[in-house]
């Protein structure tokens, strides 16, 4: 076998090499014409591990690795943090690129960690890369605030406004 009988058979066979090359180059492109496109948005979330026991206790109770990082990555994707998203989709009146509202639609979000750390990448999937950016913004920042809250004592919170509202009215 040499280049000589090589080059025999191809042109011998140039149709059925002309075939097959055309009808696979027709596929590639037929299935680049077809398939939606995606745009991702990312958005890194640091987590601080361990809850306090109680408000007048400065002890710390850590959970395991795993128990800590699964359970916050599947608080990303929960519903309360998904509606706190859209809420603050809404009061922004955030547009996609078309001018449309934009809804959050909860199987195109995402939530993993890169190997063993403390940071949550959320990814968000949509065909307007305004609204996937858009929506990763306000998911990050509702579990920014769900978080804030979580962490705060309510009780002490509320007290210590009551007392600041008493204390302005007695001043007025």
């Amino acid at each position: 076998t040499s280049l000589r009988d090589f080059l025999s058979v191809a042109f011998r066979r140039k149709w059925v090499v002309l075939g097959v090359f055309l009808a696979s180059v027709g596929i590639v492109v037929a299935m680049d014409r077809f398939s939606p496109v995606e745009y991702e948005a990312y958005s890194q979330l640091l987590i601080s591990r361990g809850q306090p026991e109680s408000a007048y206790s400065s002890r710390v109770r850590v959970l395991s690795w795993e128990e800590d990082l699964n359970s916050e990555l599947e608080m990303v994707k929960s519903a309360q943090i998904l509606q706190m998203g859209q809420r603050i989709l809404d009061d922004q009146q955030a547009r996609d690129s078309h001018g449309r509202p934009i809804k959050i639609r909860p199987d195109k979000i995402t939530s993993t960690t890169p190997g063993k750390s403390s940071i949550i990448f959320v990814k968000v999937k949509d065909p307007d890369p305004a609204a996937a950016r858009e929506i990763a913004r306000a998911i990050t920042q509702a579990y920014s605030s769900f978080r804030l809250t979580v962490r705060t004592v309510p009780e002490i919170d509320a007290f210590f406004r009551d007392q600041i509202e008493s204390v302005r009215q007695q001043l007025e």
